[in-house]
C-alpha cells in the first residue's frame, strides 16, 4: 500500500541500509522518504563451520569484520 501510494504521487523512496554511504556515487536529486535500516544491525545467523553469516541490512561492514576477526573466517566484500 505504501509503495503504491508513493508511485501514484511520484514520490521517491530511497533505501539507505545504515546510511553510511549516502554521499558517494550518483546521489538522488529528490528524497521524499529515506527508508533506513539502521535498526536492522544484528547478526541473524552465524555458522562458522559452514563459513556462513547472515546479517541485517543495517549492519556495517566493519562490524561484520570484527565478528569474523575472532575466527579464521574473513569477509570477501
Amino acid at each position: 500500500m505504501f509503495q503504491t501510494t508513493q508511485s501514484k504521487k511520484k514520490l521517491s523512496v530511497i533505501p539507505a541500509g545504515n546510511g553510511s554511504k549516502l554521499s558517494i556515487g550518483n546521489p538522488p536529486t529528490q528524497i521524499d522518504f529515506l527508508l533506513t535500516m539502521k535498526k536492522f544491525d544484528k547478526v541473524i545467523e552465524y555458522i562458522p563451520d559452514d563459513l556462513t553469516i547472515t546479517v541485517g541490512s543495517g549492519m556495517l561492514l566493519k562490524d561484520v569484520q570484527e565478528i569474523l576477526a575472532d575466527t579464521t573466517n574473513k569477509s570477501t566484500l
